[in-house]
């Protein structure tokens, strides 16, 4: 993901030579791992990078087929449960 990232900031002209850019491991969170993906910009161009950078992060691993997991939850019940088939209720337990 690293190789992906750096070639996506070798493409941005509106990022500045020196100093060089700092990508790295940021944290391991509970279902993500996080990267920090810093290059330097001039002041005016912060924003409008910032966001493009985040789309063409997004898209290249699309197409890399990098995937992101989500959190999940399953959830139990232990109440019982009410159908109605062929117009009468059966209750499963």
């Amino acid at each position: 993901m690293k190789s992906i990232r750096l070639g996506i900031l070798d493409d941005e002209p509106r990022i500045l030579p020196e100093p060089k850019p700092t990508i790295g491991l940021m944290e391991m969170g509970g279902s993500s791992i996080n990267f920090a993906f810093r290059p330097w910009v001039k002041v005016e161009d912060y924003w409008d990078l910032f966001f493009d950078l985040q789309e063409q992060v997004k898209l290249r691993f699309d197409k890399e087929r990098v995937t992101i997991p989500f959190p999940q939850r399953d959830v139990h019940s232990s109440a019982a449960v009410f159908f109605i088939h062929m117009d009468r209720p059966l209750i499963l337990l």
